[in-house]
């Protein structure tokens, strides 16, 4: 055993003692009711296997007599997990690291930390970190003043607001914050009440009317994509599925190649 072992290690005064042959005594029992615990632990998974089995039988036997499909014999999954990072044909962008799809780069601070009541003496050996990951949500409200100009020719002349808030009174971080919230299964009166908490001051139709707008910039990339796709491509796969709506039948048409993928949604089978 690893406890004799251990004892041999000691010299022989330290071990004729009553104090280590108290602890030998305690250890030698610790290790007999390790044993018989791992004995009794495989006993019982046994039997939880049995019994498991005994449950799907009873399970098949009680489908049998309900007259209902026998239990659906799945193969084991020998795929192998799908790497995140991985390039096509195992080229060099496969060490590539992935796109940053967030919203913002995280920033990074510090704060530093004075130690009070140091003995007279003491020496500065540096820092111990200990690192914190924080998350900071503040609304703002930005006014833009735009310049006005009357030219000698009484011709007005104003400034123009920046591009990216494409004419709305939501700005672009929000607008996509909104949209993500939407993809990820978010209800519109979820993501209301969301930034509401927040202190954005906005109202359920506003919310719909960002996401229909955001929809329509989001069609106009898909027909380019298409458009590029189509000229581009060695090789063009179409497919559709078809789905009632409103007790109307609607398809989802799918048109792709190697490289680029198509979806649109109509109430025409057309490709």
């Amino acid at each position: 055993m690893i406890i004799n072992h251990i004892i041999a290690m000691f010299p022989l005064e330290v071990r004729d003692t009553d104090a280590m042959r108290a602890v030998i005594a305690l250890t030698q029992t610790l290790f007999e009711q390790l044993e018989l615990t791992k004995t009794q632990l495989q006993s019982t998974q046994e039997q939880l296997i049995k019994a498991h089995e005994k449950i799907k039988l009873l399970e098949d036997e009680f489908a049998k007599l309900r007259k209902t499909p026998k239990r659906p014999k799945f193969r084991p999954n020998k795929m192998q997990p799908r790497e995140q990072n991985k390039g096509s044909r195992g080229s060099a962008s496969s060490t590539a690291p992935a796109d940053d799809t967030s919203l913002s780069k995280k920033e990074t601070s510090e704060i530093k930390i004075k130690l009070e009541n140091i003995p007279e003496g003491s020496r500065f050996k540096g820092y111990q970190t200990f690192d914190v990951q924080e998350l900071n949500i503040v609304a703002q409200e930005i006014t833009y003043k735009l310049e006005v100009w009357q030219t000698p020719t009484g011709e007005v002349l104003r400034a123009k607001i920046p591009r990216e808030l494409q004419g709305q009174h939501f700005g672009p971080v929000l607008r996509a914050l909104t949209t993500n919230f939407y993809a990820q299964g978010v209800t519109q009166p979820a993501i209301h009440e969301l930034l509401g908490s927040f202190g954005i001051d906005l109202s359920s139709g506003q919310i719909n009317n960002i996401l229909l707008n955001e929809a329509e910039g989001y069609s106009i990339v898909s027909e380019e994509i298409l458009t590029t796709g189509l000229e581009e491509a060695s090789f063009i796969r179409a497919d559709d599925t078809g789905e009632k709506h409103q007790h109307t039948a609607g398809y989802c048409t799918h048109v792709g190649g190697e490289y680029f993928a198509y979806y649109t949604t109509s109430f025409s089978k057309s490709r």
